[in-house]
């Protein structure tokens, strides 16, 4: 693991800093607080219990923010 994943792995756990990083790094930092709100809720979700519930959390913000139109908008 290279250490830009360690430190989104990382960063997992505090689910505000994670969405912060993608949001700056897929979007520019155009997603409405709307969506952020709606995608971090579904992060938060995905339980602790779970065996890599940190590398499913990174999984779920960049696919639902890469889904967003914001994610595909030119500039």
């Amino acid at each position: 693991m290279g250490r830009r994943a360690a430190l989104t792995y990382r960063r997992a756990q505090a689910t505000p800093g994670l969405m912060r990083r993608l949001d700056l790094l897929l979007t520019g930092g155009t997603l409405p607080k709307e969506e952020h709100q709606v995608i971090r809720e579904a992060v938060e979700a995905i339980n602790q219990d779970m065996w890599e519930w940190k590398e499913e959390r990174v999984h779920m913000a960049i696919y639902l923010i890469s889904t967003s139109p914001e994610f595909g908008i030119l500039r």
